[in-house]
């Protein structure tokens, strides 16, 4: 066998012992090569590229050995078998400086992935909100653990920077999800990394996105002091599309709060803010249906719920115009009616009874927390106070039928 053959050989054999039991799909999951090319390596079939190997070094922390056994295959290091020890050994400290650079600049992800994550977080950002959520966990945990894990290694400084708006993008919508399928804790831990990663790249996009789900989640544990101010205050610089949305939450949060001048100044800011453009990764836009919706839910919570009413009218036909496929908003807004109609001086209970039931009808058995947590507390104040109305009893059975 020739020397070169040989010292593939030992290559081939050394990837092998370093996957250890590892599949080769799971492998290639980690550097991002599929398992054929790792099959055709650990055979000797081919001179592994220096870029897989440099992976495949960061993967395992190996310090650049496999770089340096390719270099000695390819003829680049001129070693006899008693001294193989010696050269490796020189390999690792004589150039350690230029195998750093080497290793920083074959470690980045080809530009094409980097394209492909960025366009990755549009795409979930298109498909979120008509989803179901346990899905969109499924399919994004992966892709998360993936780029941190990228984030752990030796990168260019832009390529760090772009994979961790990557990052803080995937906790963002990972944050949503769990929120929006019931595990606030899980919820919370992926916002504050969010808003790490924001910090770090200077989003204010994705930080302002990712304020709005935190002051959602303290809003849903009934901390609403807590989201007017996450919201609210703590907003010094805002992009223009989160902008809306932040108000929203903290005239929300002011109105459950009692907070009434606070509330009427958030719908202020709100109105002057709304957004006239498209979707973009984030929340739901805080365009005309969100205006009306937010105005609705803040005034219904200040007790005018007939002035509620007629806002949101006009937020659900909105929403229906725009994007009637959005079942988590187009609920939303239903559940928001509801409200209009018992926060009043004459309540309408039937009224509120049968936009509750629209909202649990939209939601056509898809887990969504929040919209189920509306339902239920709208049946808990109906059934209350008129419990013999038959449109209370159906939505009291549409309620023991929802998911848990």
């Amino acid at each position: 066998m020739a020397p070169e053959q040989t010292e593939l050989a030992r290559l081939a054999a050394r990837i092998t012992e370093l996957r250890g039991p590892m599949s080769k799909t799971d492998l290639g999951r980690h550097i991002r090569y599929d398992r054929t090319a790792i099959t055709r390596a650990e055979q000797g079939e081919i001179v592994p590229s220096a870029a897989m190997l440099a992976r495949m070094d960061e993967f395992w922390r190996t310090g650049g050995e496999l770089v340096a056994r390719r270099r000695i295959v390819m003829g680049e290091e001129e070693v006899s078998p008693t001294d193989r020890r010696d050269a490796l050994r020189s390999l690792a400290l004589g150039v350690l400086a230029a195998e750093i650079s080497r290793k920083i600049a074959a470690a980045d992800p080809d530009p094409l992935s980097l394209d492909d994550y960025e366009m990755d977080v549009h795409r979930v950002a298109a498909a979120y909100f008509t989803t179901p959520h346990p899905q969109i966990l499924a399919d994004l945990a992966p892709n998360w653990q993936q780029v941190e894990s990228l984030l752990d290694t030796r990168l260019s400084s832009s390529t760090r920077k772009r994979l961790t708006n990557v990052a803080g993008w995937y906790a963002f919508y990972l944050g949503l999800a769990s929120f929006d399928v019931g595990d606030d804790k899980a919820a919370r831990g992926f916002l504050s990394l969010s808003s790490q990663h924001a910090a770090e790249t200077g989003d204010l996009l994705l930080s302002g996105s990712s304020a709005a789900i935190r002051s959602t989640v303290a809003f849903f544990n009934d901390a609403y002091d807590l989201a007017y101010e996450i919201a609210g205050p703590s907003q010094q610089k805002t992009h223009p599309y989160t902008r809306p949305i932040l108000a929203g939450c903290a005239a929300r949060a002011a109105a459950q709060a009692g907070r009434t001048d606070d509330a009427h100044q958030a719908l202020r800011d709100l109105e002057s803010g709304v957004w006239q453009g498209g979707v973009m990764p984030g929340p739901n836009p805080g365009n005309a249906a969100f205006l009306h919706d937010f105005h609705a839910g803040a005034f219904a919570r200040l007790g005018d719920g007939v002035r509620a009413e007629e806002h949101a009218r006009v937020g659900l036909a909105a929403q229906m115009d725009t994007d009637p496929s959005h079942f988590v908003q187009v609920a939303g807004k239903w559940s928001t009616l509801a409200r209009t109609y018992i926060r009043r001086p004459q309540p309408e209970p039937e009224q509120a009874a049968s936009a509750a039931l629209n909202a649990i009808a939209t939601l056509g058995g898809r887990p969504h927390r929040p919209g189920a947590r509306n339902a239920r507390q709208m049946y808990r104040e109906l059934n209350g106070r008129w419990p013999d109305l038959p449109a209370v009893k159906d939505l009291g059975d549409a309620i023991a039928a929802l998911p848990r």
